[in-house]
């Protein structure tokens, strides 16, 4: 069920990903400030590919580091919040990333980019900026996130099937408890330590 949040001068629409993405992205959504400047905090969160149509801006992460926001930027996986500065009117179209995803994409460098975001074009070249033009040319929300699905679709095709028991595992077991006892990971997944810890750098 899509869920739209409008009160001016915010709207905020989420929308869900098809079922063959269900295991790569998390939601849709897009966001639309109509004012002339942006501060706003977001919690800890796993990765987002963002469109930015309009506006301009940039993150900065718990860990000191500030990045700028491209015209369309991948962020990293976030260990706490992340303070974005923007100015408008913003308009923003992404899709949250969720584990084997974001190691499809990022391979065995994906631990490296955690608190951080850069120039999608780093990944995908030109075509990140084609896809821009793309989404930025057509009318409705669900026509943007039929593309950026699309998109994320073809470039995580080699996506590797055998993590989403993994990360289903880890995903439950996060949510139980705000501080989960690593013990009670190694005994629902059946691995040991250092395979736990490549495990969760790679995919989280």
């Amino acid at each position: 069920v899509e869920v739209c949040i409008m009160a001016t001068p915010v709207m905020m629409r989420y929308g869900p990903p098809p079922c063959e993405l269900k295991e790569r992205i998390s939601s849709f959504y897009e966001l639309r400030l109509d004012v002339a400047d942006y501060d706003e905090i977001e919690r800890a969160d796993r990765p987002q590919f963002r469109i930015m149509l309009s506006g301009q801006g940039h993150y900065e992460f718990a860990t000191g580091t500030i990045d700028p926001a491209w015209p369309v930027t991948i962020v990293g996986p976030t260990s706490g919040r992340l303070r974005g500065v923007g100015k408008g009117p913003m308009h923003v179209v992404g899709a949250g990333l969720l584990p084997p995803a974001w190691a499809a994409l990022m391979g065995a460098d994906s631990a490296d980019w955690c608190d951080r975001a850069f120039d999608a074009t780093r990944v995908f070249g030109d075509s990140t900026l084609a896809l821009a033009d793309a989404v930025r040319a057509v009318d409705t929300s669900e026509q943007r996130f039929e593309l950026i699905g699309a998109f994320l679709a073809a470039a995580t095709e080699r996506c590797d099937a055998a993590p989403f028991w993994f990360t289903r595992i880890v995903d439950e077991w996060l949510a139980e408890s705000p501080a989960p006892p690593v013990e009670l990971l190694h005994e629902r997944t059946g691995l040991g330590v250092r395979q736990v810890e490549r495990l969760c750098k790679r995919y989280y």
